[in-house]
């Protein structure tokens, strides 16, 4: 509840798979989708996910309904010198998007969404989530099988995605990230200004920055216009190999615990073996911990093909039998979010620690038995600060126009993208704890790969408190400039912003400095 304004949490969208559906005819593993209602009555004042970990106490909630209303939001904030942050689907792995004592934009009614299939574009508002995209394109004839690059999540927002780079998980290999694909925004600067800003107008740098620095850093997005991507011809199949590590195994597919690394990097292996192959999507390699063991998957998304049949993975498979080899069909490209059995979880998996890499098979080996070292561990009395999933994104190829994105631009050239994420921790020590480890590891990262190897961070995943440079890289420089042009008093500012006050980053170092973690052992 939001003391002093009586609103509590709105309803929002649960997912629930309906298994009735033809997988052959209708093409797509279905659900049933009850998607929020068209104008949102305040959903997001609260979201379900931020609960309660994020504290929601602003002293003014401003709701805009017209882009006209934003502007007057940022004037008004603006003339009474108001901290703020602005809020649009809540999906936030560090609260940034909450505001435990200042003013509070909630985006939520900035939910125009209007598909242009003549022209490909599609132009969606602010507030509105990338379900509700989905389901519209899905409830039109839609007869070229178009999609558009958005999270692999229907409950993530189009705003914090797309500003963040938009890495969509699955799809990205094949058609390219988020960011790129908006090629228009309408954006409200900080001195209140409602300006259009697309890739080749006169503020073609403000869309730029904007694409991939993050929000609440430069100005405040209201609108964004998408390409349409068409669906290739044939289907899409997802390709599911599941295993499970228990002390005790007991079936096919099941193996004690000490197999975990030859297994894992068995796969990791064959899946770098592919990353050349256009058709193959983005491939996750994902180790998880369970209540009675660990559980790694290899999803494996392609264009008309079956990689069952990828001699690569034949190999493996004859040599670990997996628990379970499953196939997914699906008719277009965001048909695959459609079958996930989407709800708002009551916890949220970060702080994360993100890093893109490239190089040989023999660099992104270095680089998966750093993560080994900070993830397997004897003593399990250290699970929390260590993590909870242990994520391998295989994504060669996955920027088709870096220079649309103002991500540092060497990550275009990434194979992998490295990630491990933690239950987020109510106490602070842990919490802390936590931040130590994710720096430890990117700074062994670095060294077992080397500084031409190693990318940096993903926006959307990287801890607050990661060197901004790091993200940045190359186009640091040019970012800040554009941020000084639209920006010059930082009125926008957060702690993963390009210009923020660096004293946390200060006392993490001394805490770290003090703190033994389990690595140092």
């Amino acid at each position: 509840m939001i003391k002093g304004l009586g609103l509590g949490p709105y309803p929002t969208p649960f997912y629930e798979l309906n298994s009735s559906v033809d997988v052959e005819t209708e093409g797509f593993r279905g659900c049933d989708v009850c998607s929020p209602p068209e104008p949102y009555p305040i959903r997001t004042a609260l979201p379900l996910m931020a609960q309660p970990r994020c504290p929601q106490q602003p002293y003014v909630v401003f709701l805009p309904a017209t882009y006209e209303d934003a502007q007057s939001a940022i004037d008004i904030i603006r003339e009474y010198g108001q901290k703020f942050t602005i809020l649009s689907g809540g999906h936030d792995y560090e609260c940034q998007s909450a505001s435990p004592d200042g003013a509070l934009i909630i985006t939520s009614l900035l939910n125009k969404v209007e598909i242009d299939y003549e022209n490909e574009l599609v132009t969606i508002g602010a507030g509105v989530l990338w379900q509700t995209v989905y389901d519209k394109l899905h409830e039109d004839a839609n007869p070229g099988r178009y999609g558009v690059m958005g999270a692999q999540c229907g409950f993530v927002s189009v705003s914090g995605y797309t500003l963040g780079g938009g890495v969509s998980w699955h799809m990205s290999k094949i058609h390219g990230m988020g960011a790129e694909s908006a090629i228009g925004m309408k954006i409200v600067t900080a001195d209140g200004s409602l300006v259009d800003a697309t890739t080749t107008n006169d503020y073609s740098d403000l869309r730029w920055a904007m694409a991939g620095s993050g929000g609440m850093n430069i100005a405040m997005a209201v609108e964004f216009t998408y390409e349409l991507k068409k669906s290739r011809e044939g289907n899409y199949f997802m390709i599911r190999w599941e295993y499970r590590f228990l002390d005790e195994p007991s079936r096919d597919g099941e193996y004690t615990i000490d197999m975990i690394k030859d297994i894992m990097t068995a796969w990791t292996q064959g899946v770098d073996e592919i990353k050349d192959n256009p058709d193959v999507g983005t491939v996750q390699v994902r180790l998880r911990t369970e209540s009675y063991g660990h559980r790694l998957q290899i999803n494996a998304p392609c264009n008309d093909c079956d990689l069952r049949e990828s001699p690569v993975f034949t190999e493996i498979t004859e040599k670990y039998p997996p628990r379970k080899a499953d196939l997914e069909k699906y008719a277009s490209i965001n048909d695959y979010v459609k079958s996930r059995r989407n709800t708002y979880p009551g916890t949220a998996d970060n702080p994360r620690v993100s890093n893109f890499v490239k190089g040989s098979w023999e660099t992104i080996h270095k680089a998966l038995e750093t993560h080994f070292d900070f993830y397997i561990l004897d003593n399990e009395d250290d699970r929390a600060v260590a993590g909870s999933d242990l994520n391998l994104y295989m994504i060669n190829g996955f920027i088709k126009k870096p220079e649309l994105v103002s991500l540092n631009p060497d990550v275009a050239d990434a194979s992998w993208h490295f990630t491990i994420r933690a239950k987020h921790p109510t106490d602070p020590d842990l919490l802390a704890q936590i931040r130590c480890k994710n720096r430890a590891l990117t700074e062994a990262l670095k060294k077992s790969v080397g500084k031409n190897d190693y990318l940096g961070p993903y926006w959307n995943y990287f801890d607050s408190t990661a060197d901004k440079k790091d993200y940045y890289g190359k186009a640091f420089k040019e970012v800040m400039k554009i941020k000084d042009i639209y920006d010059p008093d930082n009125l926008f500012t957060k702690i993963k912003g390009i210009k923020v006050n660096d004293d946390d980053m200060r006392c993490l170092e001394e805490f770290c400095k003090d703190y033994n973690g389990y690595w140092e052992d």
